[in-house]
């Protein structure tokens, strides 16, 4: 049904447009649209027994206060600016494993409680699979919130007690909290104190998604593990947590990163909640193409971040500004959307 802005002009009587009114007034506006319909084309409905066109009605309420629901959802996730769901990420499926896709697009292990990593080389999709995790339970009603992880830490660097009591409550509350880049500095600390604190305050009352480019392995092994970066780990899988990794190498510059469509933050969202199972075309390179794409990412240079890889030793998190409010931020520059 189209909402109210786009519904179609019927000759109706005047008990017909009154009732309609009503429907709007009262906010019903998906009632009003479907009695709108079924009023200006009685002979197509003539056949639907009355229960089946108040079923009607009811389904298209529904579908227009899921859309909202799911749009509030998305603006409070705090997302990249760009984005896609899983129907746009027909790709990926060839890098997969068919249990762990399964895992992921039925959010089994969000009923579980469990947490996940998706491990991968820069480039190969990592912040996308879990950005798409998070659309797909906010479709179905979860919360989530996006954190990319230099500006977590930047916060958490630098929080007074009370920033951070308050910062961990907005951290512990959402179904999804996801961590995008985990590993790419040394996190500090007092990072990891905070971060311990924070997962030990969401244990077994939702699950965080980790995207990094090492393994389990490596993320625990960094060169500053302590015992406080060990339990940290220790309380975030303990469970048996749900580890992913995606083949292959970068996909930018190649044709999958552009041939499937995607949604710019702000723009509206399909208005209706079955836009989530939309099918793509999906374009169809040529096999050359494709080893050719993979030949260059296990290139030399570009070595694998194996079990145990260290890294390049990088700068601590920049002080966040006093006047910076506590909030995660997602600006434009400060993110990977992979």
């Amino acid at each position: 049904m189209s909402i109210i802005t786009s519904r179609p002009k019927y000759p109706l009587t005047d008990e017909q447009e009154a009732i309609i009114y009503l429907a709007d007034k009262m906010k019903l506006t998906g009632i009003g649209n479907a009695l709108n319909d079924q009023f200006g084309n009685p002979d197509t409905y003539a056949a639907q027994s009355f229960e089946a066109r108040i079923r009607e009605c009811l389904d298209c309420e529904r579908n227009i206060a899921d859309t909202a629901n799911f749009k509030r959802l998305v603006r409070k996730a705090m997302l990249p600016p760009y984005y896609k769901e899983f129907s746009q990420l027909l790709y990926l499926n060839q890098r997969l494993k068919p249990n762990d896709l399964a895992m992921l697009h039925e959010l089994k292990f969000l009923l579980q409680k469990k947490n996940v990593i998706i491990q991968g080389v820069t480039g190969s999709g990592k912040t996308s699979l879990a950005i798409a995790v998070a659309l797909a339970a906010m479709r179905r009603g979860f919360t989530a919130l996006f954190c990319a992880m230099n500006d977590l830490a930047g916060h958490l660097e630098n929080q007074t007690f009370d920033q951070f009591r308050r910062f961990k409550q907005k951290l512990s509350t959402p179904d999804i909290l996801v961590i995008d880049d985990w590993g790419l500095t040394l996190l500090s600390q007092t990072v990891l104190v905070k971060l311990a604190d924070i997962v030990n305050a969401r244990y077994g009352h939702g699950s965080i998604i980790v995207t990094s480019q090492l393994t389990r392995n490596g993320l625990v092994n960094m060169p500053n593990r302590s015992i406080v970066s060990d339990a940290l780990f220790d309380r975030m899988f303990n469970n048996g947590g749900l580890f992913i990794t995606i083949e292959g190498g970068s996909f930018r510059g190649t044709v999958y990163e552009v041939m499937e469509g995607g949604t710019l933050a702000g723009e509206a969202v399909a208005g209706d909640a079955s836009a989530a199972n939309q099918s793509f075309p999906q374009a169809a390179p040529a096999a050359a193409a494709m080893a050719s794409a993979s030949a260059a990412a296990s290139a030399p240079g570009m070595p694998p971040m194996a079990d145990g890889a260290t890294q390049a030793s990088a700068p601590a998190p920049a002080p966040v500004p006093a006047s910076v409010s506590v909030s995660v931020s997602t600006s434009a520059g400060g993110q990977t959307n992979e």
